[in-house]
């Protein structure tokens, strides 16, 4: 998504409520759970910077736990040492 009415238009498809990231983010960093378009339109007017070099995705959020993985591949095969729940 590269503009604004982009990003509300995806989530009225998609429902509220949704993920909205920037598409260059790892690791949670400036990630928000959106359950209303008026903070939809505050966060991808304040939060980031949209444009089609830095997009802005927004995902269907769904209720569940939150784990942290570590994984290793070596190009062919995928090694998990750790899952990790973080504490409450």
């Amino acid at each position: 998504m590269t503009n604004i009415e982009e990003g509300i238009k995806a989530a009225e498809e998609i429902g509220c409520p949704v993920l909205v990231h920037p598409s260059f983010v790892l690791g949670g960093r400036s990630m928000q759970i959106v359950a209303k378009e008026e903070y939809l339109r505050h966060y991808l007017k304040t939060a980031v910077e949209i444009n089609k070099d830095k997009p802005v995705l927004v995902d269907q959020y769904i209720c569940g736990k939150e784990v942290e993985i570590d994984a290793i591949c070596d190009g062919k095969e995928v090694f998990v040492p750790g899952i990790m729940e973080p504490a409450e």
